[in-house]
């Protein structure tokens, strides 16, 4: 059985991506760039899941390591970014990526036919209506602590703390990358511009964010998912 290994600092992603894929390869999931090249090297995969936002090493970063590595040059890499920007599939491509996948993953199927591709695999299937609930119901239990991650981050960043905007941006990265997924793509545009406020140095912007985060989850009863 072929091997994939999953880099992405996202839980709900990894979970998301598991199930996608565990039904026919073997998977490895690391949530930063040092602990995936260490269990790469130890156990060369077939393909990597490369998220392109990553704590520590970024995956531009992670794949720059690969490739100095006999055993692992050849390894093909496919980026996964919740920054989706014109001419991002060329740009990653002359990075040395195999290929691009966007996040949120709405429509599975792009991303199993840029694996069945690069693996010269018949097609995947794509999970039951089942899985994908089952799934859906692990992202809905982890938004509160997510949530009151990001009312603390917002309180240290009026306070002045000088690391709390990266953990912002990190917060809203992880929004962006897994509301649509699920079905609940105010989550995703709302991490979307989380992070794009934290980027763009706006500070002020953060604690109305994190109120309308408040507004979309509704804490006590989410919001029925669009299908």
């Amino acid at each position: 059985m072929k091997s994939i290994a999953v880099v992405e600092d996202n839980e709900s992603n990894r979970v998301l991506l598991a199930a996608l894929l565990d039904r026919e390869f073997i998977v490895a999931q690391y949530e930063d760039g040092p602990s995936a090249l260490a269990g790469m090297r130890a156990r060369p995969p077939d393909l990597v899941l490369m998220d392109i936002s990553l704590p520590s090493m970024d995956g531009p970063e992670v794949l720059r390591e690969l490739r100095r590595e006999e055993s692992l040059s050849s390894v093909p890499v496919i980026a996964l970014t919740a920054h989706a920007m014109r001419n991002d599939r060329e740009r990653f491509l002359a990075m040395g990526f195999d290929s691009y996948v966007s996040k949120p993953i709405v429509d599975e199927t792009v991303l199993l036919s840029a694996i069945r591709a690069l693996l010269k695999r018949p097609p995947l299937r794509k999970l039951s209506p089942r899985a994908r609930s089952r799934i859906r119901a692990k992202f809905v239990a982890g938004l509160p602590d997510r949530l009151q991650r990001m009312h603390e981050v917002s309180e240290r960043i009026e306070a002045g703390a000088p690391s709390a905007l990266s953990e912002a941006r990190v917060l809203g990265h992880q929004f962006a990358g897994t509301g649509s997924s699920f079905g609940y793509p105010e989550t995703s545009r709302v991490g979307r511009e989380l992070a794009q406020a934290v980027d763009g140095d706006v500070p002020s912007r953060l604690q109305a964010l994190v109120d309308e985060v408040q507004r979309v989850l509704d804490a006590a009863d989410m919001p029925a998912p669009s299908d």
